[in-house]
């Protein structure tokens, strides 16, 4: 598609792709109660709305961007209108912070008309991405009457100033019409999106992020104790260490400062802890126990889950999977969390970052946070990624390590592995090479062999892409079933020669599980497989018919997670739908 000879009004390929991907999405949400309101807005979103979520989603090439460009050139397009107002103010609405603006004057009202929010104020609409969008239609049937509408943004600290921009459609094109005050957040050093994650040594890794560079502390304690204080370590990451665009052109923002500091913990013992400094300012108290030691007998639970996301993208309020998970994680008993991939589809996106973290934030702050990089985070041409996909936006990796520090060696080398209790996990990138005498397949069977099976009984392995999935996709290079079938040559070997208890697994958007299962036979004493991949992103409904014989249970109709209990002698993992919370949708138990 020529953006120069197409307005955005008109039908083109890639406006039905969108809109075939937002009804595919709504029509799969049926068992959601919140699935018709979802649909119904869906249904009536404009195509701006569409377009702006498809691009912050699924930003693979600038290309997308550039059909945006003729709709906003405002410098080229401004419509002169005495009698349209557009004020803004900071304000506080059901506990969130963020800008309360009005529109009043508006002629001719349109459902395409556009109310845009640009952070900083100085940002060009025809180069820079909003950081949020409520249209015409959003503003609902009184502004398409009156011309006339008050509206909502929530806010999420960029480190900079805001502005808003009303854009009316006509005669085919958007041309901006009136513009707000610009918005100032007063200056602030809070840290924000705290997370946590165990280290390879069993300490306690504690992370944040600051707008400035002032320097931070961890201070914690236990309950009989003074705090101990821990210089962290200042890091970020530089438009220049982006690979590609959008990340590193028109996507791009200064993400601040990101912070890490190690507490140095004993097994199984609560600690109180805060982050900051007293020049300016802690965060409230916060408690966290440390993993405890693998004699312990009392049982240890953590949650497994993959392709997340968040629900909050520019504007178009469906709350869907993401935000149900959430706060079924949330009030689940458990220990820790193990997220298998595709983390918050933030690709280029700040807003989405900061969003997503901070939805975290309740969990992870308390609980380990355990990731590992999925297509959405490391694949880009030339970066060592194996299938030369688009999928991290131009990112491949960078944002996402940097954000979620684990013990990984390093950039090109981001497999890992830690002991939890009972419990040895290791977690391997699908995104890199993984074959028969690459360093990661030597990695991963130097692991599995030093596991002493007297001290961590239990072995965990987990990948993003699934090494058994039920799935029609059998694209060359990346598609599932080739995946599928590479994983099945390279790495199940190891996880039977090694006896590997259960892999958990993501990329396709569904529950799904095996029996114990070797060279696609149900074998006594075999891997059992899970693909927990339907946390919160669109729903994958491509599966086999017939179902391969040694899957015995597969959803693909709800969002949910899986929890799981073990102790030296069980292990028992129950998946929770996120349509009934209180009832187990399947449930399997291994015995030692």
């Amino acid at each position: 598609v020529n953006p120069r000879k197409r307005m955005a009004w008109m039908p083109s390929p890639i406006y039905i792709r969108i809109l075939f991907c937002s009804l595919h999405i709504s029509t799969h949400q049926s068992t959601d109660t919140t699935a018709p309101i979802c649909i119904r807005k869906m249904l009536r979103a404009t195509t701006f709305c569409l377009l702006f979520a498809f691009i912050c989603i699924n930003a693979h090439e600038d290309s997308k961007f550039h059909l945006l460009r003729p709709h906003l050139e405002n410098n080229r397009r401004v419509l002169q209108d005495a009698n349209i107002a557009l004020v803004a103010h900071l304000e506080e609405k059901e506990g969130k912070e963020g800008f309360k603006f009005q529109l009043k004057g508006v002629e001719s009202p349109d459902a395409k008309d556009v109310v845009l929010l640009f952070s900083p104020a100085t940002s060009d609409p025809a180069v820079n991405s909003p950081v949020g969008i409520i249209s015409g239609d959003d503003m609902g049937e009184e502004y398409l009457k009156t011309g006339s509408s008050e509206g909502f943004f929530e806010l999420f600290p960029l480190g900079s100033d805001y502005i808003i921009h009303f854009f009316k459609h006509k005669a085919q094109k958007l041309h901006k019409a009136a513009s707000s005050n610009s918005l100032s957040v007063a200056a602030s050093d809070k840290p924000s999106g705290v997370h946590i994650s165990v280290t390879e040594t069993g300490q306690m890794s504690v992370q944040w992020s600051t707008p400035s560079n002032s320097p931070q502390f961890l201070r914690y304690k236990t309950k009989d104790t003074t705090y101990t204080v821990a210089t962290a370590q200042r890091d970020t990451y530089t438009k220049s260490e982006m690979c590609g665009a959008p990340a590193n052109s028109y996507g791009w923002r200064d993400p601040g400062f990101l912070w890490n500091a190690t507490a140095s913990v004993k097994p199984g013992q609560q600690y109180f802890y805060s982050v900051g400094s007293d020049a300016k300012g802690w965060t409230t108290e916060s408690t966290f126990s440390a993993a405890p030691a693998s004699s312990n007998s009392a049982p240890v639970k953590f949650l497994a889950m993959g392709d997340l996301g968040t629900n909050n993208n520019f504007g178009c309020k469906c709350t869907s999977g993401p935000a149900r998970t959430m706060f079924n994680m949330l009030t689940d008993s458990s220990d820790f969390v193990i997220h298998i991939g595709d983390i918050s589809y933030a690709v280029f996106c700040l807003k989405k970052k900061t969003n997503f973290l901070s939805k975290i934030e309740p969990i992870a702050s308390k609980k380990p946070w355990m990731t590992l990089p999925g297509n959405h985070e490391r694949d880009w041409p030339g970066t060592n990624s194996i299938y030369n996909g688009t999928d991290s936006g131009g990112e491949c990796g960078i944002a996402f390590e940097k954000r979620f520090k684990m013990p990984q060696t390093s950039h090109t080398k981001t497999w890992y592995s830690f002991d939890y209790g009972p419990v040895h996990f290791a977690f391997i990138s699908t995104e890199l090479s993984f074959g028969v005498g690459t360093p990661q397949n030597k990695w991963l069977e130097a692991d599995l062999k030093a596991v002493n099976r007297t001290t961590t009984p239990w072995i965990v392995l987990a990948g993003h892409r699934p090494m058994y999935i039920s799935s029609t996709n059998f694209k060359p290079k990346n598609g599932d079933q080739t995946i599928a079938t590479m994983l099945k040559k390279d790495v199940e070997p190891l996880l039977f020669k090694y006896k590997v208890d259960v892999a958990f697994w993501g990329h396709h958007h569904s529950y799904q599980r095996t029996c114990p299962v070797f060279k696609e036979k149900c074998t006594t004493g075999a891997t059992t497989h899970v693909v927990a991949g339907n946390a919160g992103a669109s729903l994958s409904t491509n599966l086999q018919n017939p179902r391969p014989p040694f899957f015995k249970y597969i959803d693909d109709k709800r969002w949910g997670h899986t929890r799981i209990t073990v102790d030296r002698t069980t292990f028992k993992l129950d998946y929770i739908a996120n349509d009934d919370k209180e009832k187990v949708s399947d449930t399997f138990t291994l015995k030692k």
